[in-house]
């Protein structure tokens, strides 16, 4: 049955093509649409968590898989500024509570399953956590970073479209993406996941303005591009050594491209995975929640983590990566229920 596991990237593919309509010589004019980028969110977060429970292809590579949450970000704010009046109105409260409020949800789950599981944590650490997570350091919600990069972004865009232009906005919030991987990697030195898929958040950003002449490029030239991603993608991946920031960097853009190229033949039709799209960012949260109790698969992730006498030791990784996919989407389901009243209650 060990050998299964490398079924599951075939099965995650197939999935993803379920049903789909293909078209083989217009582009798809739906393709960056809701119900398209569904689908891809969930396939995305579902290859995090593989990713998490070392399943090959996915481990090592689940970087690649948080550049596609990157890109929508900064497609789908791009586009509420072009098509949607008065959209900074209300924008930093509407999106930080959007962000923040799972977060804390997650958070608090996360103190009670480690203290049940017999791990307690400093108050110092519970504060920090829950204001300022870059300085709790991940300790109890691994992925905080990803929170707190996505939240800086938020603020920076905000700034920018707020008092500039259209145009030298763009050109701010680019420099402010290469000057924030700088910062990360030279300055406050933390480490490579903060700052190895932000690019694409920019590349969002781009289709979004220039969407219409990118389409004309993408259907004009839509083998030449393939052919290059596949080959950058390739290149990227083969020299990682040679300087992982960069190389990280060029396949993450490289594979959203790809997948922008793959959307605009495809209306993707997978009803199970659009399901885990709309839930995506809960999967993303708290997959580890699942996770703990797996003692084996969290000390995959975190090695400093000590075993707990209610932990359960799954020696196979197949069923380690099946229980931790399924029982994630069934807790993320009613997580993202509770949100969404929660922030009913607060008017986003």
């Amino acid at each position: 049955m060990q050998n299964l596991i490398y079924t599951l990237p075939i099965i995650l593919l197939i999935s993803f093509f379920w049903k789909a309509d293909f078209f083989k010589r217009d582009l798809y004019k739906e393709a960056l649409s809701l119900d398209n980028t569904l689908v891809v969110r969930g396939f995305a977060a579902i290859s995090v968590v593989l990713c998490h429970t070392g399943i090959p292809f996915f481990y090592r590579h689940g970087y690649l898989f948080v550049a596609i949450f990157y890109f929508f970000s900064g497609y789908g704010l791009m586009y509420g500024i072009l098509k949607k009046k008065d959209y900074l109105k209300g924008f930093l409260k509407k999106r930080f509570l959007s962000l923040m409020i799972p977060y804390w949800v997650a958070t608090l789950l996360y103190i009670l399953w480690f203290f049940i599981l017999g791990h307690t944590f400093e108050f110092k650490e519970i504060l920090l956590s829950f204001v300022f997570p870059y300085l709790a350091g991940g300790r109890i919600v691994t992925v905080a970073w990803y929170v707190c990069t996505i939240a800086v972004f938020y603020l920076a865009f905000y700034i920018f479209f707020k008092f500039f232009s259209v145009k030298k906005a763009i050109c701010l919030i680019s420099v402010f993406n290469i000057a924030y991987i700088i910062y990360c990697k030279e300055i406050v030195h933390v480490s490579i996941v903060w700052y190895c898929s932000n690019l694409p958040f920019l590349l969002g950003i781009f289709i979004a303005y220039k969407k219409e002449f990118i389409e004309k490029i993408i259907k004009d030239k839509y083998f030449i591009l393939a052919i290059t991603f596949v080959t950058t993608l390739s290149i990227a991946l083969l020299y990682l050594k040679v300087s992982r920031t960069i190389m990280q960097q060029i396949a993450s853009l490289s594979i959203v491209s790809l997948l922008v190229l793959v959307m605009y033949r495809t209306h993707l039709k997978n009803k199970f995975l659009s399901f885990c799209g709309n839930i995506s960012y809960e999967i993303y949260l708290c997959h580890y929640l699942i996770m703990l109790p797996l003692n084996n698969t969290y000390k995959f992730v975190n090695p400093g983590y000590k075993s707990s006498i209610y932990s359960v030791q799954l020696d196979n990784q197949f069923l380690v990566a099946v229980f931790s996919v399924f029982g994630t989407i069934c807790i993320s389901y009613f997580i993202k229920k509770f949100n969404s009243k929660v922030m009913k209650l607060c008017h986003i």
